[in-house]
């Protein structure tokens, strides 16, 4: 690699984005709580692992050689582990290398003796959970529960206020969109040092994620 310090050798590459083009899996909850995670593709998705955290209590479910469809349920939660991670529900998945490949195509001059690339997805799940703990902690104006889901506190409520329009409308009320305090919003407009720092941990978390679950990127 060419720095201003002078060519220095790399083995690895390390980059990070949001996605414009649709994922190549489908994450949807059913009404008794499981997620339907469904493989939009021709490639196999090699592992998806389910992920929770809940004040101090995080668990997971993993399920392995996604090829059509897998229900997942809510994973056991342990008490006493701390993380890093917001509040909340999120399924990350190991992107298949042929769809890595056709969505951003790499090129690397001289050519490498061999190239590995490992690419771990992330979706945010709006659980049922997640849902009755935020219009919880708006009802009691509990501004220390909804920072706990830092930047997708906003999704989070654009999901409630779409099944609440749904239950109005259907019931011939009218939705007032109004009814938010806006308090409780000025909350997620703002990137903390903090935040961008646990956006370089989940992103190395990622990637060592991958490699244990396929020990033959290392």
């Amino acid at each position: 690699m060419h720095t201003d310090a002078g060519d220095q050798p790399e083995k690895f590459l390390f980059y990070r984005g949001v996605a414009a083009f649709p994922p190549p899996l489908s994450a949807v909850l059913d009404a008794r709580g499981g997620l339907r995670v469904t493989n939009l593709g021709l490639d196999e998705i090699p592992d998806i692992i389910l992920f929770e955290r809940r004040g101090d209590r995080i668990g997971y479910r993993m399920s392995h050689g996604l090829q059509a469809g897998s229900l997942m349920y809510p994973p056991e939660l342990n008490a006493g582990l701390d993380s890093w991670f917001e509040e909340g529900s999120r399924l990350f998945y190991l992107v298949p290398k042929h769809f890595v490949d056709t969505i951003l195509p790499l090129s690397i001059n001289p050519a490498p003796s061999q190239t590995i690339r490992v690419f771990v997805g992330r979706m945010e799940i709006v659980s049922p959970a997640t849902q009755k703990e935020v219009q919880a902690a708006i009802k009691a104006n509990d501004q220390a529960a909804l920072e706990k889901y830092g930047r997708f506190l906003e999704p989070i409520m654009a999901v409630i206020e779409a099944k609440k329009s749904r239950l109005t409308g259907a019931a011939g009320m009218p939705c007032d969109p109004q009814s938010q305090p806006k308090a409780l919003t000025a909350k997620t407009t703002k990137e903390t040092p903090r935040e961008l720092a646990s956006l370089l941990r989940y992103f190395m978390l990622g990637y060592c994620l991958a490699c244990i679950l396929r020990s033959h990127c290392r």
